[in-house]
């Protein structure tokens, strides 16, 4: 089985142009999408994290009640370390909107072998909003201070994210 997951996993990834097949040049970048469902038995809440292989440091997050009734928001996350300032952040904006922001420690990070940043910075987006975008998602972080910090995730995990929440979804509702 899982096998199986894998090859459609990776099959997801090329229709969604995510990985890069044959030669490439020194500066092209392969995107490879990863999604990982928390789906802990006694928990209310099922959890769908997505982030790049090639830059796990930064992604998508949200969840989903049992029953199918998700969050309205997506949490795009940001490892703590990766900004020098991040206790000093105190907005963002993507899409050309101001966006709230957030500082959470996660005690219980890892899951199935695979662990996330147990501290990050976060801005949520409405669900309507991370599904209208057509193109990468860039994310610029503020400080107090007014130092800047552009993060972009690719539009291939946040494709496979959304495709992946879409599942969780109709799954949960059965």
């Amino acid at each position: 089985m899982k096998v199986r997951t894998s090859v459609l996993l990776t099959f997801a990834a090329l229709a969604l142009g995510a990985l890069a097949i044959g030669p490439q040049s020194a500066g092209a970048q392969i995107i490879r999408p990863m999604v990982q469902v928390k789906d802990i038995p006694t928990a209310p809440l099922i959890e769908v994290i997505a982030w790049n292989a090639a830059e796990p440091n930064y992604g998508l997050r949200s969840w989903v009640r049992r029953g199918g009734k998700p969050d309205r928001y997506h949490r795009f996350w940001v490892n703590k370390d990766l900004i020098p300032s991040a206790s000093d952040i105190n907005t963002a904006q993507s899409l050309d909107r101001s966006l709230p922001t957030t500082l959470i420690n996660d005690t219980q990070n890892c899951y199935n072998g695979v662990c996330m940043p147990n501290a990050t910075i976060g801005a949520r987006f409405l669900d309507d909003l991370l599904r209208s975008s057509k193109q990468d998602l860039l994310v610029t972080f503020f400080t107090t201070g007014g130092s800047k910090y552009p993060i972009t995730v690719r539009k291939a995990v946040v494709d496979m994210y959304l495709a992946t929440m879409d599942s969780v979804i109709a799954a949960q509702k059965k």
